[in-house]
């Protein structure tokens, strides 16, 4: 889910995604959001004949039941100061997919989600046919990944080192 802007790399998704159906037709993408690709994104889906299998979403405002419904988060960005939306896949256990951007590999490394090239396609179907396949073993990974958003990233960690921040600047004035 996100903006539908060259940045966020959802043409390189659904060309990734195109591979891995020709070598298993049982499954589904969606995609959420809105933006000035919409329409190239609608033409990509149609010329892969993919229009039954890859759901164009609205803009939704309930990031947590989107994930719910979905067995996998991907991150295609080709361009990624941070990622809250990885923080958002952790937090719910999902198996992250995501490019090596700049945001994302300040916290995520192969332990905690699979990795792929920025704006290549066939490593990012490639990680997509190694999650589908193994999806029960990735599992562990997923919930490595929503352990180390508990100790890094959850309110309860993050509060108060702010505080202590706070804390800090106006005790050294």
């Amino acid at each position: 889910y996100g903006r539908f802007v060259h940045k966020k790399g959802f043409d390189v998704l659904i060309k990734a995604f195109a591979k891995l159906y020709e070598q298993r037709q049982d499954i589904q993408l969606s995609i959420a959001g809105d933006g000035i690709l919409k329409p190239e994104l609608q033409q990509l889906i149609s010329d892969h004949q993919l229009i039954e299998q890859i759901r164009l979403l609205p803009w939704s405002n309930s990031v947590e039941e989107l994930l719910d419904q979905h067995d996998i988060f991907v991150l295609p960005s080709r361009l990624e100061p941070f990622g809250i939306v990885v923080l958002e896949a952790m937090a719910r256990g999902k198996l992250i997919i995501s490019t090596r951007s700049e945001g994302p590999k300040q916290f995520l490394n192969e332990e905690l989600a699979l990795l792929c090239n920025i704006d290549d396609v066939d490593d990012l179907a490639k990680q997509l046919i190694y999650a589908k396949e193994s999806l029960a073993l990735l599992q562990i990974m997923a919930d490595k990944a929503n352990d180390y958003y508990q100790q890094n990233f959850f309110v309860d960690k993050v509060v108060p080192l702010i505080e202590e921040c706070y804390r800090s600047l106006l005790g050294s004035k």
